[in-house]
């Protein structure tokens, strides 16, 4: 006779069977109806002060090199907290560079929303904030590559902001000003149609017309599904001292299943150039790799072996405990 220890086991063998079943399965419906739009056509753009109309910055910015430059050259210097100290406040502060005006020098701060500015001329300073302002801006529609609708709330593009700069004493206060562009796109992934990941890929690039990026600042955001797992992430830039910027953001998210995992990696990128020179491009792919390894896999596939025998023996047997002759 059945007893109700059987009854439970083979219970737990059928709850458990279905879930080695449905998982795989699970996994491979959520990487095939996964949808993208990284890796639509790269933009680029050149001379965007040529096409804008604009005249460029002819101030010099120059790096700053250290803290203790800094110190060297600003009077009463207060502390390191310009460098992103442990006060909240500051804690994203970011230095952008130097400019010459005249006999005084200006050091830049990037904060977010405005820009830090101290100004000394080696016996005293002051400091004031600078609002950006945008003066110029090209921002598109990212568009869906399968169906070549424009995607809601997806944009590529580019802004040149300007920062105007106090003019100290009699200087020339037409030519104090410098700029920043920003370079961004975004883009997506869907699984069953809904938003699983969303990446606003962006980064700031300081410089000279026709000069050298001086610092490159990270723009950008990123959100996932929270039954996407982000494994890897990297976030890299260069060019600080070059004719010419970079910034790329890297991501590696799976859904966590056995036997395997759906994975999906993504990569995009911003750029800028001498000359006003600018682009953005992305990348992705998805694959089902494994999660368990090769004695994880043999664990996985006696699991399933154990409770389709343990189920079997449950339902196919007669009353006596042999089995059912067919």
């Amino acid at each position: 006779m059945t007893t109700s220890y059987e009854k439970l086991i083979t219970s737990v063998a059928v709850v458990l069977l279905v879930i080695l079943i449905v998982f795989p399965v699970f996994s491979i419906l959520m990487y095939s109806s996964a949808e993208t739009t990284f890796g639509t056509s790269y933009s680029g753009y050149v001379d965007i002060y040529k096409a804008e109309n604009i005249t460029p910055p002819h101030l010099e910015l120059n790096r700053i090199e250290t803290y203790d430059d800094y110190l060297r050259n600003v009077p009463n210097a207060t502390g390191n907290y310009l460098f992103g100290s442990d006060n909240p406040e500051y804690s994203s502060n970011i230095p952008i560079g130097m400019a010459k005006l005249g006999n005084y020098s200006v050091y830049l701060f990037d904060r977010g929303d405005y820009i830090h500015a101290v100004e000394t001329d080696g016996t005293s300073s002051r400091e004031y904030n600078i609002s950006p302002v945008t003066v110029a801006e090209r921002i598109t529609p990212v568009v869906d590559r399968k169906t070549g609708i424009p995607e809601e709330n997806l944009t590529k593009g580019y802004s040149i902001n300007r920062l105007y700069l106090l003019a100290p004493g009699k200087y020339d206060i037409n030519a104090t000003y410098l700029d920043f562009v920003t370079v961004q796109r975004d883009d997506m992934i869907r699984i069953f149609g809904q938003n699983a990941v969303t990446d606003h890929t962006a980064a700031r690039f300081y410089g000279n017309y026709a000069g050298n990026i001086i610092t490159v600042v990270d723009k950008s955001t990123t959100e996932h599904s929270p039954w996407l797992v982000l494994k890897e992430s990297t976030k890299t830039n260069f060019g600080s001292g070059s004719m010419s910027g970079e910034y790329s953001l890297g991501e590696k998210y799976i859904i966590p299943s056995v036997p395997f995992s759906a994975t999906f990696t993504t990569q995009s990128g911003v750029n800028y150039g001498p000359y006003g020179d600018t682009g953005e491009s992305s990348h992705s792919d998805s694959f089902l790799s494994s999660s368990l390894g090769v004695i994880g896999f043999l664990v996985y596939l006696f699991a399933i072996y154990a409770c389709s025998f343990r189920i079997y023996k449950y339902f196919f047997r007669d009353k006596n405990g042999g089995e059912i002759n067919k």
